[in-house]
């Protein structure tokens, strides 16, 4: 008896279902080129704040307005050469997520225009270092928030910016930066304010533009930073303002030559104090250094073994406005060169600190108010007063020594060191080569040496300030004997034979 076995084939079809984000592409079906018209996105409404937004040229190339209603979307994509313009106009917010905006290496050859009164506010903006995107332009009149701008390719206009602001303790980006190296970047009229945190860079110019437009960048930094380079020359700096802001001292390095056409401000606090690091390159100023709330204990260079220049090279008259509390021994600055152009002169003002040497290489003026006090601190090396000026003399109010195993000398220096205010050395050494004067302004005002805790090395001259009058004069200048009563005594005494006058 055959047994038949029935063998059952089950064919089992597997089914996987594709589970797809919705698609908010932008096709400007019903033709209004308006983000809020529900009908022009290809999912068929229009986004919000969970939403991926997708500029793509492979689907439409149509212009889209932001019309006046607040706009929303948790990233915003731009690729494949599209190449519409997406503008922001009649007050409109437009808030992007944690996605941000990004403009792909496929491309993007449209712009984006931020008219007055409008604004972004997202934690990147991301351009890809694409040639794909030379032709992109951004254009900020009225106001771009983001954590972190990273545009090294196209054109950024923001010279009528309300608000420029890359900060990403406020707008998110992870540690932010700023990068415009192969763009070419107009800076707003007003303020480019740039915060950086964590391991956050500023990157340096190479093929693109900076054009300060008149206006000021100012920086803030929380870690150890280089300040870029490239900004010299006509991408230069107009106003830049300096400032730390952490919990604890940090080193700003200086890696290549700088240009400030207007003021350079520095800001520390009153615990922490700004070193400035680099060999030998020099941060080029042509206006005022306002050191007012540059004042932290401590000083910069005190720990580094090399030094930048903060060199002044201006035409007209430089004011170095220090603390005005005159006691204040902080904020010290890195090497201090003077080489001005012709026409050139220097003022200080108030209480300013000096970490390393100071060198003076032109001839114009160099003059201190009467509020002035100058300080060498920091004992981390011997220093020198130098340079190649043809100055008689260089005029000082009041001056400070204040360096605990080190020393201040003069070094192919020619011009005598004249105090007219009050020098004292708590600690250190300073040594004249001869070249120190005490000067006498008036008959109330003469030039002192206060304490010497540390030491003063070599001879100074005591001068005696001698009021002027018409028609030949003399006068005695020991004490106690004076003009009048010697003049008294000699007029009204009749000597007969031996007496005492």
């Amino acid at each position: 008896m055959k047994k038949y076995i029935l063998t059952t084939v089950l064919s089992v079809l597997f089914i996987t279902p594709l589970f797809a984000q919705t698609d908010f592409t932008w096709t400007n079906g019903n033709g209004s080129n308006t983000w809020s018209d529900d009908g022009n996105w290809h999912a068929g409404a229009a986004p919000t704040n969970s939403d991926d937004v997708v500029f793509d040229g492979n689907y439409s190339n149509d212009d889209c307005t932001l019309d006046g209603l607040g706009a929303e979307a948790y990233s915003i994509t731009i690729q494949n050469g599209y190449s519409g313009i997406i503008t922001l106009t009649n007050n409109t917010s437009l808030s992007v997520g944690d996605g941000g905006i990004t403009i792909a290496a496929s491309g993007f050859s449209g712009k984006i225009e931020i008219e007055t009164d409008n604004s972004i506010t997202t934690p990147f903006f991301s351009v890809a270092n694409n040639v794909a995107n030379n032709s992109m332009t951004l254009t900020v009149a009225g106001s771009l928030y983001t954590g972190n701008f990273q545009m090294p390719r196209g054109t950024a206009n923001a010279g009528s910016a309300q608000n420029f602001e890359v900060d990403a303790s406020a707008y998110g980006g992870s540690s932010g930066g700023f990068n415009i190296a192969s763009c070419t970047f107009t800076a707003p009229s007003g303020e480019l304010l740039i915060n950086v945190v964590g391991s956050g860079t500023l990157s340096g110019l190479s093929s693109g533009s900076f054009n300060a437009n008149g206006g000021t960048v100012k920086v803030y930094f929380a870690a150890n930073k280089n300040l870029p380079s490239g900004y010299t020359g006509t991408n230069g700096f107009n106003n830049l303002t300096i400032t730390l802001n952490a919990i604890t001292n940090r080193t700003i390095t200086i890696p290549a030559n700088i240009d400030v056409k207007g003021n350079l401000v520095l800001v520390s606090s009153s615990t922490n104090y700004l070193h400035f690091g680099g060999s030998g390159t020099n941060l080029n100023l042509y206006k005022n250094l306002d050191l007012t709330d540059f004042n932290a204990t401590g000083g910069s260079g005190s720990s580094q073994a090399t030094s930048p220049n903060i060199n002044l090279v201006g035409n007209t008259q430089q004011k170095i406005i220090g603390n005005s509390d005159l006691t204040k021994e902080g904020g010290l600055l890195p090497t201090l060169v003077i080489n001005q152009a012709s026409g050139g002169t220097i003022q200080f003002e108030k209480r300013v600190n000096l970490g390393r040497s100071l060198k003076i290489e032109s001839n114009g003026s160099i003059t201190c108010t009467s509020n002035s006090v100058i300080g060498f601190l920091s004992g981390f090396s011997n220093e020198t007063i130098s340079g190649a000026t043809t100055l008689t003399n260089l005029d000082l109010k009041d001056l400070i020594i204040n360096k605990s195993g080190k020393s201040v000398s003069l070094s192919s220096f020619t011009p005598n060191i004249r105090i007219s205010g009050v020098m004292t050395i708590p600690a250190g050494t300073y040594n004249t080569n001869n070249q120190l004067i005490f000067r006498s302004t008036s008959n109330s005002a003469s030039g002192q040496l206060g304490e010497v805790s540390g030491t003063l090395s070599g001879n100074a001259t005591v001068e005696r300030f001698i009021a002027g009058a018409t028609g030949r004069k003399w006068r005695f200048l020991a004490s106690p004997i004076t003009t009048s009563n010697y003049r008294s005594r000699y007029r009204r005494k009749l000597c007969n034979g031996y007496q005492k006058l």
